[in-house]
């Protein structure tokens, strides 16, 4: 008896996370907004960013391009914003010439653009090894003097081994320009 009340315990308490990471000073600062309308984020940037620690961080194209964890040697990532800012154009290069390419839609609701940053969201439902959850990931980018910098937030709900676990993490990376 009294271990089912310890795991009854357990069971409703469940697990918390939260981390919030802040806006490095050190970096260029965010342009401000013009309206809800797209950033124009069109540029070649680094594949692997740095975070506010000056420590390389995010594969960029294994974010947001189907189908690239296959390639490894990914270095640069190119987006191309339409005029009317209803696609963009993602190709992702390597030295050895390895190209991944994928188009997004604003009218599929592949991204939007909110408060000065184009928007990219994957979610995904998760069953596997002892978990069943929920996660959210949101991708808000913009362009800055220093490059293409993102603010990244990964949620989820769910239930680890029949404990409830919820949490969020908030994260800025930075992608330099390439030249």
């Amino acid at each position: 008896m009294k271990h089912s009340i310890t795991f009854l315990l357990l069971l409703i308490a469940g697990c918390t996370s939260n981390s919030n990471q802040e806006f490095p000073n050190e970096w260029a600062k965010i342009p401000k907004p013009n309206g809800n309308g797209c950033p124009d984020i069109s540029g070649k940037y680094e594949n692997i960013a740095i975070n506010p620690k000056g420590e390389s961080g995010l594969n960029l194209a294994w974010l947001i391009i189907p189908g690239s964890k296959e390639k490894q040697d990914l270095n640069s990532i190119e987006f191309i914003l339409d005029p009317l800012h209803e696609s963009l154009r993602i190709i992702a290069n390597s030295e050895g010439g390895a190209v991944v390419e994928s188009t997004l839609s604003k009218r599929n609701k592949d991204f939007y653009c909110e408060q000065g940053s184009l928007i990219i969201e994957n979610n995904e439902f998760v069953n596997q090894d002892g978990v069943i959850a929920q996660n959210w990931k949101s991708y808000a980018v913009a362009k800055t003097a220093d490059g293409l910098v993102m603010h990244y937030v990964d949620s989820a709900t769910g239930l680890f081994f029949l404990v409830p676990v919820t949490g969020s993490h908030k994260y800025w990376y930075l992608y330099k320009q390439k030249t």
